[in-house]
């Protein structure tokens, strides 16, 4: 795993930055697949001890 950009100072949480992109400004995936993505995001969010922003 590479190192972190920014240093959080000891003690404080770092935030990280995540976005997806698209083509065209068009949806590719619909609402099932959606909902799908975020409930894996929760999942590994879980696992992972962090919190989702947004």
């Amino acid at each position: 795993m590479r190192d972190p950009r920014l240093l959080a100072s000891p003690g404080h949480a770092g935030v990280y930055h995540l976005c997806s992109r698209i083509v065209d400004k068009r949806f590719v995936i619909k609402h099932r697949e959606k909902l799908r993505f975020m409930a894996l995001a929760r999942g590994g969010a879980a696992f992972a001890g962090i919190e989702l922003l947004s």
